[in-house]
């Protein structure tokens, strides 16, 4: 059995994200989400970062917000499933504003 070595809780969200690599961009969705990170899914035919690629740029939006977060993500995991990627990523820099937003949605 896997520990959890998550840093804070973690909640279930189906949400709209871009996903901005040094090669690429991508349109994907949040799978789930904390203040420190989340994981997200991209169909597995257009998520091929490349090996030395480890840093993302994320841009997303939470439900009744106008102002969408952005942030830079370390790329943690990649497990490709059948037709998707699933990407689990770690926050760089993340705002106190945004971090605010994020934990009053997980509550």
């Amino acid at each position: 059995m896997k520990s959890d070595k998550r840093q804070s809780k973690r909640v279930n969200a189906s949400l709209p994200l871009k996903v901005e690599g040094i090669s690429a961009s991508w349109e994907g969705m949040i799978k789930n989400l904390s203040v420190h990170g989340m994981c997200y899914s991209l169909p597995a035919d257009l998520s091929s970062l490349p090996p030395e690629e480890k840093e993302v740029f994320l841009r997303f939006s939470l439900p009744d917000k106008m102002k969408s977060i952005e942030v830079m993500g370390w790329i943690a995991h990649n497990e490709t499933n059948c037709n998707t990627t699933e990407t689990g990523v770690t926050f760089m820099f993340l705002n106190p504003q945004d971090r605010e937003m994020i934990q009053k949605f997980i509550k």
